[in-house]
């Protein structure tokens, strides 16, 4: 998700382009402290004139900038991870810390509008960072080639918003499968027909393309639409990973009316979330694996208004497996998505949360871990972190929280915030009238 851009309109020009205009874009991302965000991003505005200036290592100037750690070594301070696809290869090419430098390969691949990035940054610096970037607007007209077979990243650099079937008019009926960060569409074997959920593309945007032979590509000419900017979820906390799984929600329109957000959990742990806006709503299920939607403990959390027969807040429920089996488009079996359904019955047979803690995840961890709980009613809990010798190591929750799901990430790190040892360790969930305690393994 590109956050922000600003285009200013300079009165520069330039003797190779007379006619062009000098833009000041500016390019945000916000890091996060409780969970992690992968940003599917491209760049529509480049120096083309000055040398050097768009190879990763001078683009990407401020997301590079390094620190020291206690004792002088150096460490990246905002930036963890981009990615990307490069001229059809079947997998992704990673610009990362690499002990003590970037991965020198990557530090000087070429940024070129067509590339579509996914960029992610550390999740304990509390800052936005901006890269600004004063150059040309990429022509719509610009063309670049697409590879069969494969996931091409491509950038979305065109000025207005289009919808994916008329961005892609000129090669629709080749593609089988379009993904962007909150939407996706696959060609379904039994129709032929692209399915899913259907977004725009927006200026800034990263979209990955699958099609069944090479072409030489260029954004349509078509009509811009009005741009679909999906709202954030604010009830549910979860991790992203750089890929996910899409889960297809399919709600009458007397549930759309009353639910606003609908969470996915599996075994406890919330894997993604969407705003309820419309009848078919995708969950990007962010799993590691199709066997945990399929075998796993799912639940579906839902937070709605208050109505006549139901009062405002979160109620969950749960689904046989049977009802959540993956279906597969004409790509095979590497592009898994589900379906679900649910009607006017729904919020009968929801439950409120109960009282519990879910095994923390990742487990064994290191640095980092979610812990993730639900509260029947608004109660003062705490959640502590204990040794094997049952000695405190640090508090993570003290404080008044209101009824249903909550998640807390522990660092490894003591009350002086100095790191713990290797070792298993204890959690306790407690309030006034019950505790849990599970335990947990930090392995370095």
């Amino acid at each position: 998700m590109l956050l922000d851009y600003i285009a200013q309109i300079d009165d520069v020009k330039t003797n190779n382009r007379s006619n062009a205009e000098t833009l000041l874009m500016e390019y945000s991302f916000e890091t996060q402290m409780d969970h992690e965000s992968w940003y599917w991003v491209s760049f529509p505005v480049l120096n083309t004139r000055t040398n050097g200036m768009l190879q990763a290592s001078e683009f990407f100037r401020e997301l590079l900038e390094l620190g020291e750690d206690n004792i002088g070594n150096p460490i990246p301070t905002y930036l963890d991870e981009i990615t990307w696809v490069d001229g059809g290869d079947p997998e992704p090419i990673h610009l990362q810390w690499l002990t003590n430098d970037w991965s020198p390969n990557q530090y000087s691949h070429t940024v070129s509008s067509p590339q579509g990035y996914k960029i992610k940054l550390l999740t304990n610096t509390p800052n936005t960072v901006t890269l600004k970037e004063s150059g040309f607007k990429t022509p719509d007209t610009l063309q670049f080639p697409l590879y069969e077979n494969v996931e091409n990243w491509i950038g979305y650099f065109k000025d207005g918003p289009q919808s994916p079937r008329d961005a892609f008019s000129n090669i629709l009926n080749d593609i089988v499968l379009i993904k962007a960060k909150n939407w996706s569409l696959y060609r379904d074997p039994s129709t032929g027909q692209l399915t899913g959920k259907q977004g725009t593309l927006n200026y800034g945007d990263m979209v990955i393309v699958v099609t069944n032979n090479d072409h030489t590509f260029q954004w349509s000419n078509n009509s811009v639409v009005p741009p679909i900017i999906k709202q954030i979820p604010k009830a549910f906390t979860f991790d992203e990973k750089p890929d996910y799984i899409p889960v297809y929600v399919n709600l009458p329109d007397s549930l759309v009316s009353v639910i606003k957000e609908i969470g996915l959990y599996v075994d406890g742990v919330c894997k993604g979330a969407v705003v309820v806006e419309d009848n078919i709503e995708q969950i990007s299920a962010y799993v590691d694996s199709v066997t945990e939607l399929s075998q796993g403990n799912v639940e579906y959390v839902f937070s709605y208004e208050e109505s006549k027969s139901h009062a405002g807040g979160l109620a969950s429920i749960s689904l046989n497996p049977s009802r959540i089996q993956a279906k597969y488009g004409v790509s095979g079996n590497k592009y898994p998505y589900f379906e679900v359904n649910f009607n006017t019955d729904a919020l009968e047979n929801m439950v409120p949360p109960e009282f519990a803690i879910g095994q923390n995840y990742p487990n064994p961890f290191n640095p980092s871990t979610t812990l993730s709980y639900t509260l029947p009613e608004s109660a003062r809990v705490r959640l502590d972190i204990y040794n094997l010798k049952g000695q405190l190591v640090n508090t993570l929750v003290d404080s008044q929280q209101d009824t249903g799901h909550h998640s807390s990430v522990w660092n490894g790190k003591d009350m002086n915030n100095s790191n713990v040892a290797s070792g298993v360790y204890l959690y306790r969930l407690s309030s006034p009238h019950k505790s849990i305690t599970r335990k947990m393994l930090l392995m370095k």
